[in-house]
């Protein structure tokens, strides 16, 4: 154990240890402000019309113009309730010129929506008439059933997507963002949802509308030729950034504590007999205690893994897995101390085991310094 004049080889080993849990601080930092916005996002009207006509949209083989319809969206709240469903409220517009076919419907579809409240959904919320046109408003209150990756968790982004479909198969209708109701649409400027929206444990970065061209197997009994219809589709993208306290806090200050422990736990292995008596050292306590902290990790780690089932390992979880290896080496230092170690080993026993006490926190902060600039 460390003298009361700290001796030099502790100071080297608390050096070591801040550098790399810096190390860990650098990469932490790195994830969390990362975010690079998507360069495709739809800015201008100039944007939107470069889009269609360079992927073919504006033209091609169909002879007869596609009709184009102003979309507008405005989210008023988002929360996940599960990994994979996001559920919004909002408004929705869309503008309708007096011109446009008369058998041309009216509305919006949600193809990714996992509730049966078709009505609720398109239920107008209001109209306006203007000099040839008409701008139509739907109130939406929907869950999304979506893939998110979670593999960064707690320090990662998510974006949230709003993906928009014309109702009228029967007509060549493609869905433009009406970027004219919005007083900002550049890339950086959040448009197009509550400025006072309540986000649990989540903040806006970055909203932007983009299309994503989608090509279906299928000509859904209306087009010709299943499998060549290519269809852009309309998305609204809602980026948010995960706020790392809560999740610091729930995992990672308990995990902390559980180190800490072990580290005092190692600090009382000795083969001195006085020592022992005065530690109250066994073998047989030390098993106990770091099968008790393996129980209380373990469930922690249960916790976690509930809210991600179906997923990889999400970064969070090399802590556990770590900690679990630490315990281990622990309960086997402990047992070795009794039991001895072979020849090659027996160093490890000098001083009282003074190398790995002394090499206990720089390896920890060395294993999760790797980890960090290895998932990051």
């Amino acid at each position: 154990m460390p003298s009361p004049g700290f001796p030099p080889r502790w100071r080297i080993s608390l050096l070591v240890t801040v550098l790399l849990a810096a190390v860990v601080g650098f990469q932490w930092w790195r994830a969390h402000v990362g975010y690079q916005p998507v360069l495709e996002q739809l800015t201008s009207p100039a944007d939107t019309a470069a889009y269609l006509n360079e992927n073919g949209f504006l033209g091609g083989e169909d002879a007869r113009p596609p009709i184009l319809i102003p979309t507008g969206v405005f989210v008023q709240s988002l929360v996940f309730r599960t990994p994979n469903d996001v559920h919004l409220t909002g408004y929705i517009w869309q503008r309708y010129d007096d011109d446009l076919p008369d058998d041309l419907s009216r509305g919006v579809v949600f193809p990714e929506s996992v509730r049966g409240d078709a009505g609720e959904r398109t239920e107008i919320a209001y109209r306006k008439r203007g000099d040839g046109y008409e701008i139509i408003g739907w109130h939406f209150d929907i869950t999304l059933r979506q893939w998110f990756d979670y593999d960064d968790y707690p320090i990662d982004h998510k974006t949230v997507w709003l993906r928009l479909w014309h109702p009228d198969f029967t007509h060549r209708v493609i869905l433009v963002p009406d970027l004219a109701s919005y007083a900002a649409t550049g890339i950086g400027d959040t448009f197009g949802i509550e400025p006072g929206i309540v986000l649990d444990g989540w903040s806006i970065v970055d909203t932007f509308f983009a299309y994503r061209g989608v090509q279906y197997d299928t000509g859904f009994g209306v087009h010709d030729r299943p499998g060549s219809l290519v269809f852009p589709e309309l998305h609204f993208n809602a980026v948010l950034e995960r706020q790392f306290l809560d999740p610091f806090v729930i995992h990672m200050v308990p995990l902390f504590v559980v180190v800490v422990l072990l580290f005092g736990m190692l600090m009382t292995v000795t083969v001195d007999g006085d020592k022992a008596k005065k530690f109250g050292f066994t073998t047989l306590s030390m098993v106990g205690a770091c099968s008790g902290l393996f129980f209380l990790v373990l469930l922690g780690h249960i916790q976690l893994r509930q809210r991600f089932t179906g997923y990889g390992i999400v970064y969070i979880e090399s802590f556990y897995l770590l900690i679990y290896i630490l315990i281990l080496l622990v309960a086997v230092f402990s047992f070795s101390t009794t039991h001895g170690l072979p020849r090659r080993l027996r160093f490890l026993h000098r001083n009282d085991g003074d190398i790995v006490k002394l090499a206990f926190w720089p390896v920890t902060f060395g294993a999760l310094a790797l980890i960090a600039l290895a998932w990051f």
